[in-house]
């Protein structure tokens, strides 16, 4: 609740009108006179910069400041006042005049019994000077001529001092009434002002005045731009007058004004617009360092109003994102340095309403972001790796762990820097299927990333499909193929193959569906079944098993030996001569047949 400097805009009066100077298409018979004689008729480009009703006006100069030190006079022109009942002079003015010094004043003085005497208007003027200072705009006053005998004998007064000129006065729409023609004087308002805070009623107190009697003051608004209701004000019997608004719901426009009444005239001043609202808390604080996480503390102090408080809602860039009955919450956010406020809902008449925000709050957080979790997806029973990246992860060595739900054990994580890692995964047979959240750990926050990974059925896992040969022997080198269900992930330089103990892999390659590997086993290789394993780069197939048998003799001597000789041992270059020999004997029994 404020005062208010409210200015008249319309006045109805029923008193009989006697005469207009409106100054449109003549001076009116007014005449200028004094030390300087400075009045004058026409259009004013300075001071008001315009007429108040059309767009001429008289004015002590109309295209400047006054003339200093000199007093001058706009005198009306003849007409007989004897004989009319109780006369009234009313016109429109503005003004801007200075104070300092001896200063400058303006009034209106009339002519009695051959002396001039200076009038007082109706509620009398601003200064004991008279008009001085700065009108509030245009604005109207009023003069009870009676004991006047003519017009002529009134006249407009400007009295100027040796310093300081400013834009003068400036006179319009002069006119003569009889009877109750002036209008209440609306002195002060105390009332809503821009904001006003939802209450039982929204008050209002106006000093109001009448030269006869004050008949009536009503407050009348219109809500949102909706129909206009009207309530009376109540009187002390001393000029105030107070009532107000009913309660309206908060977040309502309202537009208000006041009418007074005479019972002859009606004074209406200038609408009003103010804003109905509920109390905003105060103090909001949160973290005073950089956030790591996904939620922040927060604590405020709660509003106090006539209405009882429910809770409070919490809004994250103008989300609600959390709600507390006390005065403080830990709120989930994202995003970047988000703005954060909080509302108090209150138990109103209009139900449970929320109040203004609070001052925003700006957080500065790092909010971890997981940008990629590559594959994003396994198969029941899959021993696999996955590539962890993200922003603000703050990933540190020993000092994270994560986790995927039951049936996905995360046997391994290895940090690669602050913002990428990567898991190792051990899928159950049994995993149920499905899409799974990643739990993040750090030492700064526990972050979870929903939907981030998905198991598959186990029906489909890639696998290894044979092997061919499927039978090595000791201390030989030979070739595999590997056939596999799928063509790995990665082709070429993150093949492995784990062929078991004493079985050494020299090289892999890919071919199309397969895998060929060029193996040698030692000679001390266990015999026996052992199962294969080929790491892809992403995940470990299984699914084939290699035979390592002992190590085959070479064939014994059919034709004879070599003296002291046996065909044991004899190695490839024995084997190689034996041959020779063989093919020389066939020649020689053939030769010997011809």
């Amino acid at each position: 609740m404020s005062p208010l400097a409210l200015v008249l805009i319309a006045q109805a009066a029923t008193a009989a009108p006697l005469a207009l100077w409106d100054f449109e298409s003549d001076d009116g018979g007014f005449v200028s006179g004094g030390e300087t004689a400075q009045w004058a008729w026409g259009e004013p480009s300075a001071g008001p910069g315009g007429a108040a009703d059309g767009t001429r006006a008289w004015s002590t100069v109309l295209d400047g400041p006054h003339l200093n030190d000199t007093v001058d006079t706009l005198t009306l022109p003849p007409l007989d006042l004897q004989g009319i009942t109780r006369p009234v002079l009313g016109f429109a003015h503005w003004y801007e005049l200075d104070t300092r010094g001896a200063g400058d004043a303006a009034w209106v003085e009339a002519r009695m019994d051959a002396a001039w005497v200076r009038l007082e208007p109706a509620y009398g003027y601003p200064s004991p000077t008279g008009f001085t200072g700065q009108s509030n705009g245009w604005e109207e006053a009023w003069y009870d001529l009676s004991g006047v005998n003519d017009l002529a004998d009134v006249r407009f007064v400007l009295s100027a001092d040796v310093s300081v000129a400013l834009s003068g006065w400036t006179v319009d729409a002069v006119q003569l009434e009889s009877g109750d023609a002036i209008p209440p004087a609306v002195k002060s308002v105390t009332g809503p002002g821009e904001s006003v805070e939802l209450g039982p009623l929204l008050e209002v107190v106006a000093e109001v005045r009448d030269d006869v009697e004050v008949e009536g003051v009503d407050i009348i608004w219109s809500a949102d731009g909706g129909p206009a209701d009207r309530a009376a004000l109540t009187t002390d019997g001393n000029d105030l007058w107070t009532g107000g608004i009913p309660p309206v719901p908060p977040g309502t426009q309202l537009t208000w004004w006041l009418e007074a009444t005479d019972g002859a005239n009606t004074t209406v001043t200038r609408a009003q617009q103010s804003r109905v609202y509920l109390p905003a808390p105060t103090g909001l604080e949160g973290p005073d360092d950089r956030v790591v996480g996904r939620s922040v503390r927060l604590s405020w102090t709660a509003p106090t109003s006539s209405w009882s408080r429910v809770d409070h809602v919490v809004y994250a860039d103008g989300e609600p994102v959390a709600s507390s009955v006390g005065p403080e919450a830990t709120v989930p956010v994202a995003g970047r340095d988000p703005t954060l406020v909080v509302r108090a809902r209150f138990d109103t008449p209009f139900g449970v309403a929320e109040g203004d925000p609070s001052i925003p709050l700006v957080v500065d957080l790092a909010y971890p972001t997981l940008t990629t979790l590559s594959p994003g997806e396994g198969f029941q029973g899959d021993r696999m790796r996955v590539g962890l990246q993200g922003e603000d992860l703050l990933l540190a060595a020993d000092a994270a762990v994560a986790s995927l739900g039951a049936g996905v054990g995360v046997v391994g994580l290895s940090v690669i820097d602050v913002n990428s890692a990567t898991l190792e995964l051990e899928i159950e047979e049994d995993a149920s299927p499905g899409t799974r959240d990643l739990l993040l750990v750090t030492d700064d926050a526990v972050v979870p990333f929903p939907a981030a990974f998905t198991v598959l059925s186990g029906e489909d896992r890639p696998a290894l499909r044979s092997v061919e040969p499927a039978v090595v022997s000791q201390d030989a080198r030979d070739t595999l193929r590997l056939r596999l269900t799928t063509t790995p992930s990665e082709a070429d330089t993150n093949l492995k193959l784990d062929a078991g103990p004493g079985v050494v892999v020299e090289s892999l390659s890919l071919d199309g569906d397969s895998v060929l590997a060029i193996v040698a086993v030692t000679s001390d290789a266990p015999i026996g079944e052992r199962a294969l394993v080929l790491d892809d780069g992403t995940r470990l197939l299984e699914g084939a098993t290699l035979r390592v048998r002992k190590a085959v003799a070479p064939p014994s001597q059919v034709c004879g030996t070599a003296p002291g000789t046996s065909g044991h041992g004899l190695g490839l270059l024995g084997l190689a001569l034996l041959a020779v020999r063989r093919r020389r004997r066939v020649a020689r029994r053939h030769d010997a047949s011809r």
